[in-house]
């Protein structure tokens, strides 16, 4: 019928070449999957490294190494740096809450009516032309 059968022998080789293949691809797969996932942490690394130069950090960070040994120093200077800008907005809107109490103080419409009165009353005596010949 023209059909051969294998050996058990020819089997097993074709058998064995064919998982050779398989491995062999596996393995290629699996080195360009590490491939990538090395190139993936050079490139952040390299991104955390310009965002903490750009950031105002200016400790050498020639290596992947140094760079992320640097990372936890990095933080405590962006929290430092944090809490010196909110103590500076706390500062600046205290400064406006004083002047606006001071303008308030000043501006003569923000009185009370009978504060008002009584200064008027008081500023009319003292300018009044009486009130000048006396001090002569």
């Amino acid at each position: 019928n023209g059909k051969t059968a294998l050996s058990s022998s020819e089997s097993n080789n074709n058998i064995t070449v064919a998982d050779a293949s398989n491995g062999a691809k596996s393995a290629r797969e699996r080195n360009e999957r590490e491939q990538m996932r090395a190139k993936k942490i050079t490139q952040l690394i390299h991104e955390l490294r310009t965002n903490m130069q750009n950031g105002g950090w200016k400790q050498e960070m020639k290596s992947k190494y140094q760079t992320l040994s640097q990372c936890k120093d990095y933080m405590d200077y962006l929290k430092k740096l944090h809490k010196d800008k909110e103590a500076d907005i706390e500062f600046t809107k205290k400064l406006i809450e004083e002047k606006a109490l001071f303008e308030a103080r000043s501006d003569p419409e923000s009185i009370p009516e009978s504060v008002t009165s009584t200064l008027t009353a008081s500023t009319v005596r003292c300018n009044s032309p009486e009130s000048i010949s006396d001090k002569d």
